[in-house]
């Protein structure tokens, strides 16, 4: 495996790169205002964005903001159309060298993982006859607490070319000097890499064999509570040493399985699983939200019915016989 990201900037700023990255930020959004404004004249548009990057006088516009809650209230930021190209030229450029050095149970936000392959793993460990107990812990603010610094020097450390790290300085500069917003893709990408030192940690120094990591939530499988704990600690001071973050025990939990692991939307036991209550109130609240917005024309019908396609497939993952046609049928 190449121990370092060798491609130039020219492969993140060059107008083939930022055409590409510009097909993939519209999907979905090509007839939206801000998309039809940049597309008018798009060569010309690429041709300046592309000009402003390679003389490192790119400036990102901003954000626009606004709160969800699902179930939690996050602040969400997203970005305006023209650097969504550049981020989406980033990621295609840097995230499949990242990608190789991820461990195999890290499952958020990558190709071939996901939500339902982590909570098939949970399910498996939780299956070994060695594994009696679960340690579920979630990183304090994990998104809010990433260390620029840190993240720049591990970038620095593998890729050769400094205006691709001086590049994600510049991204990152509206946060301060720590934080990533939520909602944005190369948030996602940064915070994989970012925990990345620490699953390599867990797997190589504590030699923990069972290990399912979902973003900032990770889980532990063993049969002995001495070793949980122990576990904890060890994850806990790694954490705030190595990278700033902190593990309170309030963000813990050590149970028997039997009891049932709550992890990415479900209830996991060995043999089922069930959907959250509070997942299904909360696509209630959102379809009938949504249902409004579709009769002022807000929302379009192909639009709703992905939204309720997308929770059925989430929904269907579950052991709940007749759930979906049950709960979608009072929603009529």
């Amino acid at each position: 495996m190449v121990n370092s990201f060798s491609k130039d900037f020219e492969t993140v700023a060059g107008f083939q790169p930022l055409y590409k990255g510009y097909k993939k930020a519209r999907k979905g959004k090509r007839y939206s205002s801000e998309v039809l404004a940049f597309s008018e004249s798009l060569e010309d548009n690429l041709f300046d964005l592309s000009n402003d990057l390679l003389t490192q006088s790119y400036c990102p516009k901003g954000f626009k903001e606004f709160k969800l809650f699902d179930p939690k209230e996050r602040e969400i930021k997203a970005p305006y159309f023209r650097d969504r190209i550049v981020h989406r030229s980033l990621h295609i450029s840097l995230e499949p060298f990242f990608d190789k050095r991820f461990i195999e149970h890290s499952y958020a936000c990558r190709k071939g993982k996901g939500t339902h392959a982590g909570v098939d793993k949970a399910q498996e460990f939780m299956n070994k006859s060695d594994a009696e107990y679960f340690l579920k812990c979630d990183v304090e603010d994990y998104f809010g607490s990433v260390d620029h610094k840190i993240l720049t020097d591990m970038l620095d450390r593998k890729i050769r070319d400094d205006r691709i790290v001086d590049l994600v300085r510049t991204i990152l500069a509206d946060s301060g000097d720590k934080g990533m917003p939520i909602g944005t893709l190369y948030s996602q990408l940064f915070a994989n890499i970012y925990l990345n030192k620490f699953d390599h940690f867990v797997k190589q120094s504590l030699q923990a064999d069972y290990y399912v990591r979902y973003m900032d939530d990770f889980v532990f499988f063993s049969d002995s509570k001495q070793r949980l704990h122990q576990l904890r600690e060890a994850s806990k001071g790694f954490l705030r040493k190595e990278l700033d973050l902190s593990l309170p025990f309030s963000k813990t939990t050590l149970e028997p399985i039997q009891k049932g692991l709550i992890f990415l939307g479900y209830r996991i036991f060995p043999n089922h699983r069930k959907l959250r209550k509070r997942n299904k109130l909360g696509f209630k609240e959102r379809h009938g939200k949504q249902r409004s917005e579709l009769q002022r024309g807000e929302l379009t019908f192909s639009e709703l019915r992905d939204s309720i396609e997308s929770w059925k497939g989430h929904a269907e993952h579950a052991d709940t016989e007749n759930l979906c046609e049950n709960f979608l049928g009072s929603l009529s």
